[in-house]
């Protein structure tokens, strides 16, 4: 099955089993061949199954309109999201209304309506379902096999010279995880992941014809050597925000709420099974810092928009004054979860606005981490802002 985890189809994974099946029934020296051969399973799933390969799947009715999840057995017809504890729901159909009839013998003119009638089945489709993965599920494939280069590659970086060139030597790392901690725990697995949240349309990349947009959110683990990182293998692939539009702003949290849950649980560590111990080793996951462009990173953090009164995310300084080159008055942690948690206990559509312009900040699912900054986890993206921002105009 090692095949099939690189890539390969489960179809073609099944030939070579029949192949290798078949250079082992040709085989003299092994001996009881058959009752061999009867031992091993004949489908290539149920082989993945016993290994612990098949990544687990979870699937969410998720509402067209706000995006909220519901589960697939107890969904309700329509979406029951409210904006506000006192507004109405979203009232949003959930699913399609598939009719069909059975073939009725004997059916006479009189009584054929009523009949027919009698007889029309109703089936649900939905209009929309987010499918993710479990992160804690893939962690414990990715850490046996990446555990030893995480700790060689933070034994190289602690040895070396004052350079930095590593998210691990930056004061960042020191924040996530404060050396005492370090000290405390020092079994303890200690990772950092960066989310990577953007929307692309997945019909063509033109500016003319149909617009469609599809999101992503992945996940990199920032403790890897810079050449690993970003490689398939490693990349944690949460989910695929369904097309054909974008949350906006508030709606955002109901696709994150979720993957916040299990971060939360991540902080706390699990259990992994490794060569070295199998009887499971603490790890323990924070996200280290968001990716994206200036419009994810707004909806993501919780910040206005960048055409906001108040659209500076590091600093308050307002629209009047965005000619200054000098930051204002930089956003401090404590002030942004309060005025957070104050948006998200307003009642109605115009509290919010006013909010939003005196401030600046929304309420964002990042508050239930306790050892986020909105601020200083911000890194600035290098093919939005080099590469599609800068670079393109220069040749």
């Amino acid at each position: 099955m090692d095949v099939h985890c690189w890539g390969m189809s489960r179809e073609k994974c099944q030939v070579a089993r029949s192949y290798l099946i078949h250079v082992i029934y040709l085989s003299k020296k092994v001996k009881n061949v058959d009752s061999i051969q009867k031992q091993i399973p004949q489908d290539g799933r149920t082989v993945a199954k016993k290994l612990d390969l098949t990544p687990e799947l979870n699937h969410f009715i998720c509402c067209p309109q706000c995006y909220s999840m519901y589960d697939i057995e107890t969904a309700p017809h329509h979406c029951r999201y409210k904006t506000f504890p006192t507004s109405p729901p979203y009232g949003t159909s959930l699913f399609h209304t598939l009719r069909f009839i059975r073939p009725l013998p004997h059916i006479n003119r009189i009584s054929m309506h009523y009949s027919r009638t009698q007889h029309i089945q109703r089936n649900r489709k939905p209009f929309s379902v987010f499918v993710t993965q479990d992160f804690s599920n893939w962690l414990k494939w990715f850490i046996p096999q990446s555990k030893k280069s995480i700790e060689d590659w933070r034994l190289s970086i602690t040895t070396t010279s004052n350079t930095i060139y590593d998210y691990q030597q930056l004061p960042a790392w020191d924040s996530l995880y404060p050396k005492c901690e370090q000290a405390k725990n020092s079994t303890t697995l200690q990772l950092a992941f960066s989310l990577f949240v953007d929307w692309f349309n997945p019909i063509s990349n033109k500016t003319s014809g149909k617009q469609v947009s599809l999101g992503v959110l992945a996940l990199n683990c920032l403790n890897l050597p810079p050449k690993s990182q970003w490689k398939e293998k490693n990349t944690f692939i949460y989910g695929l925000v369904p097309e054909p539009s974008q949350p906006n702003m508030i709606t955002i949290n109901n696709i994150l709420r979720i993957f916040i849950e299990e971060m939360v649980q991540l902080n706390y560590g699990i259990f992994i099974q490794t060569p070295h111990y199998p009887k499971g080793h603490k790890v323990v996951v924070r996200l280290g810092c968001l990716i994206g462009d200036l419009v994810a990173n707004h909806k993501v953090l919780g910040f206005a928009s960048h055409s906001a009164t108040t659209f500076c995310s590091p600093c308050e300084c307002p629209k009047a004054e965005i000619q200054q080159l000098k930051l204002a008055k930089l956003q401090q942690k404590r002030i942004f979860k309060d005025y957070s948690i104050a948006f998200k206990g307003l009642n109605n559509d115009a509290e919010h606005t006013r909010m939003v312009r005196r401030t600046g900040i929304r309420w964002s699912e990042l508050n239930h981490l306790d050892y986020w900054d909105h601020v200083q986890q911000i890194p600035l993206g290098i093919m939005h802002n080099w590469f599609e921002g800068i670079l393109q105009h220069h040749f």
